[in-house]
């Protein structure tokens, strides 16, 4: 019996392309007038407008770097130029100008030291680490930026709307980073301090129950993305009880998203949306999962990057461009098509056409490349093809 194949591929296997489009897009969204300053901003309704903001140095400067630096090994695609315009402003920033920002910092600070492990990459974070300590306060063999009094407890009293009351924020982008810098590096001033905010969120915060369940904001208030930084810190220490914990957070982040990888930045709340920022938190989460624990979470995975993430992202759409006016106005078109999506639904993307946060942008290149990077992975002699995307490597394609 014959098998009839299809002649056309799947239109989201690709993910070098889409990283590819993400790289054109924030080439659109630099402002040259004004030394590369990125666009945090991107209107389509009810005018274009590309716009300035807070968030354009410390935020914005650092997740473009970022995306560059891990874009460019899965696309070949280099811009040394723009790099290094995004470094300068970075450099120049106030981290905490706005407190998520310096989150932002130390992870494309981290990336940094991981392409060129230097002393000035390493001074860079050594230097972070103590303008973060600086900001946050340490008692009983713990550290946190924020404490409720009472305690918080996202299962009865989630807060939906504003994000700063939450224990994990912003250090849950603190824990990340640093997970992954104490993977690579000896650095005692790191560990003591990651152990120290991991002692907080697991055991003084109530952002997670025993069981690892929460309530919240995933991304905007921290919780996946300290969930995805403690489970790699209980990977690197062999933590087998936090590791089980982190686990069954990103089980319960599953329960309560779609089945094709919908992952809400609100969850428990309603009318939730969902922001890009949030699907590549739940997916390196994911990934931790599947490369560690069980292999089978990179069924879930495939289906959340495939599905969702990778839909996230506004394609070139002819129709849809002379609906919006994007035809004549060809300074926005380039910067809208390969941008990722803010606040989507379910069944659209409708909303985030009121505004494309830059940040979505830079966290769709991350969550391709996440995923992109562990689709093959060689381990001794054995090469094991773990997603079905497209990718190149030394030992199979």
């Amino acid at each position: 019996m014959s098998v009839e194949r299809t002649a056309e591929r799947p239109m989201t296997y690709f993910l070098q392309e889409a990283m590819a489009n993400g790289l054109d897009a924030i080439l659109a969204r630099l402002d040259r007038d004004m030394g590369s300053r990125p666009y945090f901003e991107l209107r389509i309704l009810p005018e274009l407008l590309l716009g300035h903001a807070i968030w354009d140095n410390g935020d914005m400067s650092s997740r473009y770097l970022d995306a560059f630096i891990l874009a460019g090994q899965a696309t070949g695609r280099f811009h040394p130029e723009e790099e290094l315009a995004l470094l300068r402003r970075m450099d120049a920033c106030d981290p905490y100008e706005h407190p998520f920002m310096v989150t932002r910092v130390l992870t494309t600070s981290v990336d940094l030291y991981l392409r060129e492990p230097d002393d000035a990459n390493r001074r860079r974070i050594d230097n972070l680490i103590d303008l973060i300590c600086g900001h946050l306060t340490f008692e009983d063999g713990c550290a946190y930026q924020f404490k409720s009094p009472e305690g918080w407890n996202s299962i009865h009293d989630a807060v939906f709307g504003d994000f700063t009351p939450y224990s994990t924020y912003p250090i849950g982008g603190i824990m990340l980073a640093l997970a992954r810098y104490l993977e690579a590096a000896a650095a005692p001033s790191a560990e003591a301090l990651m152990r120290k905010l991991v002692r907080f969120v697991v055991e003084k915060s109530g952002i997670f129950t025993k069981e690892g369940h929460y309530y919240g904001h995933t991304h905007s208030g921290g919780i996946l993305t300290a969930a995805a930084g403690m489970a790699r810190w209980a990977v690197h220490t062999q933590d087998e009880q936090l590791l089980l914990q982190m686990r069954s957070a990103f089980d319960w982040t599953v329960r309560h998203s779609s089945s094709w990888g919908w992952v809400p930045d609100g969850l428990g709340g309603k009318d939730g949306s969902s922001e890009t920022c949030s699907i590549t938190d739940a997916i390196h989460l994911g990934l931790v999962m599947a490369r560690h624990v069980d292999p089978a979470y990179y069924e879930t995975i495939e289906r959340f990057a495939r599905n969702q993430l990778m839909e996230n992202q506004f394609k070139k759409n002819e129709v849809l461009d002379e609906a919006l006016g994007l035809r004549d106005n060809p300074a926005i078109a380039n910067a809208f098509h390969g941008s990722w999506a803010s606040w989507s639904k379910p069944d659209s993307l409708d909303n985030a056409l009121e505004m494309l946060e830059g940040c979505c942008l830079g966290s769709g290149i991350r969550g391709c490349f996440l995923v992109w990077d562990d689709a093959i992975v060689k381990k001794g002699e054995l090469v094991s093809v773990n997603m079905a995307f497209s990718r190149n490597s030394p030992w199979v394609e």
